[in-house]
């Protein structure tokens, strides 16, 4: 019997984690079709199949964006559902059979909360609050941001591919392409955990980087800039994470403000570099978001 929707594992040099990835889509029930969709080489086939995991690979030696990656996975799959989940993450149980509850009743995208793998980590905890505030199941509509998308695949005959140019934000360029006819459900059941750094110097790192190509508007004053950096973003996102039935417990989350201090620190470092040398005047990516995107309220990570 053909299963009812896929999933493709997104996959960069057969990174750690992939394993793990595949294995939890296999626990599911009912367990969909899987593909891994791996660029940039470092034999990821190879490597499931020592670990005794028998999934279709599709692999691409040259190494390319997540939309690319995408639609490799789309053009392997046949199922009437796709979702996508990256290397570095797993699904938690019921990511699947919430997302066909949704799509069967009548939902052409569904969307699903992030989790933490590392949950006793302050600072996979501290990344996992600044980034995922806006994706937890819990979350406020108001404060809720939808991604994590799986798709009716008629959406892309109909819309067309992920762009394969972008550096990120291929899934933002695509909702937006979909526009207001087609309504994303929101399914936290649909719960994928992330791996967070659980080190001081790769959260720091991470988020410096973060920083450096923050997509924040040109127009915007220094002041501005870093009122949003270092103080509306991580009060935004405490205040989110602090609230009734957050899987962030208040203990877990009183651990890690130190390292939450640490990555804000360390993302205003990176915005500030980008901001006195230019770096974001000269990047071509961050030009071409603001052709695609311009005009719409944007994010400091």
């Amino acid at each position: 019997m053909a299963e009812e929707i896929c999933c493709v594992v997104l996959s960069l040099r057969n990174e750690p984690g992939l394993v793990e990835n595949v294995r939890s889509l296999m626990a599911q029930e009912p367990r969909p079709e899987i593909v891994v969709a791996n660029s940039g080489g470092g034999g990821a086939a190879a490597t499931l199949r020592q670990a005794g995991l028998d999934v279709p690979v599709v692999e691409c030696e040259e190494p390319l964006y997540a939309g690319g990656v995408c639609n490799l996975g789309i053009e392997a799959t046949s199922a009437p559902y796709v979702c996508f989940l990256a290397a570095d993450c797993i699904a938690r149980p019921g990511w699947i059979a919430h997302r066909l509850e949704a799509h069967r009743a009548g939902a052409r995208a569904v969307s699903g909360a992030l989790d933490n793998v590392y949950p006793n980590s302050a600072c996979a905890t501290a990344a996992f609050v600044l980034l995922a505030s806006r994706r937890m199941p819990h979350c406020r509509p108001h404060h809720r941001v939808l991604y994590g998308l799986s798709y009716d695949r008629t959406l892309f005959d109909e819309h067309g591919r992920f762009r394969d140019d972008l550096r990120d934000g291929e899934d933002t360029e695509f909702r937006f392409r979909l526009g207001s006819a087609v309504d994303i459900a929101w399914a936290p059941g649909v719960r994928s955990a992330h791996r967070y750094p659980t080190g001081a110097g790769e959260l720091m790192r991470d988020h410096y980087d973060r920083g450096r190509r923050a997509r924040l508007h040109d127009g915007q004053g220094l002041r501005r800039v870093l009122a949003q950096s270092a103080w509306k973003w991580p009060k935004s996102s405490v205040a989110e994470a602090w609230q009734p039935r957050s899987p962030v417990s208040r203990g877990q989350l009183l651990r890690s403000l130190p390292a939450v201090a640490l990555a804000v620190a360390a993302h205003v470092c990176g915005v500030l570099r980008s901001r006195l040398v230019g770096r974001r005047s000269a990047d071509p990516a961050v030009k071409q978001w603001r052709d695609i995107l311009g005009g719409l309220p944007e994010r400091p990570w």
